[in-house]
């Protein structure tokens, strides 16, 4: 009975988890105030982490592209005591702010990386900030540079991440803590191309 009942309690996590996702992906980009309240309601009174995960998702993927009109969304979520809304609020400005270099967008997510007590949301923060600049890669150096020398692991490995989101990765993979994530990330994508993909596999090996 123990374990039908662990099964259930997984499944219905593993469903909200995915019923979350899917409603942002239906109200992708509408920022539609009451399907935000209703799962802004469901996910502070929900005690499943999963569910909590996937409303984050849905909650920044209906933010998407929206700018200044997700600000006040973001701003509630990211003053929340519960660290995964937190880190939802880390994903809204990623996705609300994609491409765009931002500074406000920047700064926020800076301090976030360096003020937040949990180490999932600052990953996501640093990580985001390579979603934010992306288009403008020459700022990305100056901004992650420091937090790629800090003492918090997650923190390291999102800017590893944020490089690698950059269009002209390949410049930067030389450098140690690129080299530290990258090495595993691509060998999961050389699992799945071919010979056919042209140089692109010399032109990274001549970076090892």
């Amino acid at each position: 009975m123990d374990t039908d009942v662990n099964r259930h309690d997984r499944m219905t996590g593993c469903l909200g988890e995915a019923a979350g996702i899917a409603i942002g992906l239906v109200k992708l980009g509408t920022c539609d105030l009451a399907a935000i309240t209703d799962m802004l309601t469901y996910a502070r009174e929900s005690q499943h982490e999963k569910i909590l995960r996937g409303l984050a998702v849905g909650l920044a993927l209906t933010l998407y592209g929206r700018l200044e009109e997700a600000d006040h969304c973001i701003g509630e979520l990211s003053r929340d005591k519960d660290p995964i809304l937190r880190w939802a609020a880390a994903l809204a400005i990623a996705a609300a702010y994609a491409g765009t270099a931002n500074n406000q967008a920047v700064r926020q997510l800076l301090h976030m990386a360096v003020s937040d007590v949990a180490d999932d949301v600052r990953r996501a923060a640093v990580s985001a900030i390579g979603f934010v600049l992306f288009r403008s890669p020459e700022q990305c150096p100056t901004v992650v540079s420091l937090l790629a020398e800090s003492y918090n692991p997650h923190v390291r490995f999102a800017a590893a991440v944020s490089w690698l989101l950059l269009p002209d990765f390949l410049n930067h993979i030389a450098l140690n803590y690129i080299q530290k994530y990258a090495i595993p990330s691509l060998q999961l994508i050389f699992m799945k191309l071919s010979a056919v993909c042209g140089n692109i596999f010399a032109v990274i090996y001549s970076f090892f």
